[in-house]
């Protein structure tokens, strides 16, 4: 049973909207436009050897990821955990965090962020890796020093209007 009056989204394995960063890749399946804002989903594929974004935390967004294959390294608060298929991961607003793919082989993860508005900022992100512009990670830290270097200063504008 769909929401009245609301479109109902299917995609066949593999849909999606691509972008590419590098050798990973996040596909986009749900929207805030396709959710009302309450949520976003993304298949993610990270390249073996990943380093993952620096410690970082949200103020407002719930980040979750379920790991469909592969193994991903989490640090939550400072604890280290390895996922492997069928792990999952909860992290609410305000917990530091950052994750990478120390493994051999991509993983692959689903990945679910409330409020919507972080599929804006993957999208810039993207943008920006395939224009060749440097930036410093895939995800972008909240508090960040009051004297920020031009492109940190963009970054984080950016986050912030994506819901970061």
């Amino acid at each position: 049973m769909g929401w009245p009056g609301r479109l109902i989204l299917q995609h066949p394995g593999g849909g999606g909207e691509r972008h590419a960063m590098g050798a990973s890749e996040v596909v986009i399946k749900v929207t805030g436009e396709d959710t009302g804002g309450a949520f976003f989903i993304a298949e993610v594929v990270l390249e073996a050897g990943f380093p993952g974004p620096p410690p970082h935390y949200h103020e407002r967004l719930h980040e979750t990821l379920y790991l469909l294959a592969g193994e991903v390294t989490m640090t939550l608060d400072g604890r280290e955990e390895v996922l492997r298929p069928g792990g999952f991961a909860s992290i609410p607003p305000g917990v530091v965090h950052t994750f990478r793919n120390d493994g051999a082989e991509p993983a692959r993860a689903l990945n679910v962020n409330a409020p919507a508005g972080w599929e804006h900022y993957l999208r810039e992100l993207a943008a920006a890796a395939s224009a060749r512009r440097p930036h410093a990670g895939a995800h972008d830290r909240d508090r960040v020093p009051a004297r920020l270097p031009p492109r940190v200063a963009r970054r984080r504008n950016t986050r912030a209007r994506c819901g970061g």
